[in-house]
């Protein structure tokens, strides 16, 4: 009875938090916030894993599971028990697995400005966006830290 309540709860909640979540909202801009741009040529590019992230989201929803399976287990004072160590291993390893399916590639680029200096960058391109070397690109970054690379 419990695990088909538990099955119904996730088959019900799992899209609704997925959909709350976007790879975009890591390049996102703000409003009212500062941005700086720099033109200059890449000089080298590179294929880099990037880790995962984790929000509310994959924790919530792995401690909601793990309190309820837990709470299948042991009557009383133990149900009690068993629902809190539910809880809060189902938080880690939410956290965890949401860690895991966010991970990713990005690319390691150097980019040389005109006046000759040199900086490094580290973005998770936009789908189907490539840079090589020798492309010109425009790096956007605003006061909050994201960070956007287009071509010029």
């Amino acid at each position: 009875m419990i695990l088909r309540k538990l099955g119904i709860f996730l088959i019900i909640t799992c899209p609704l938090l997925a959909s709350c979540s976007s790879n975009n909202e890591r390049q996102s801009y703000q409003a009212n916030t500062i941005q700086t741009t720099m033109v200059g040529t890449v000089k080298t590019a590179e294929v880099v894993k990037v880790d995962g992230n984790s929000s509310w989201i994959g924790s919530t929803s792995g401690s909601i599971a793990g309190g309820l399976l837990g709470s299948a287990i042991g009557n009383g004072w133990g149900r009690i028990a068993t629902s809190i160590v539910g809880s809060v291993a189902g938080s880690l390893t939410g956290s965890g697995v949401e860690r895991q399916l966010t991970r990713g590639e990005g690319l390691k680029m150097a980019v040389q400005k005109d006046d000759g200096s040199t900086f490094m960058v580290v973005v998770v391109p936009e789908q189907g966006q490539m840079f090589r070397e020798g492309d010109r690109v425009r790096v956007i970054s605003n006061s909050n830290g994201a960070i956007k690379v287009d071509h010029q």
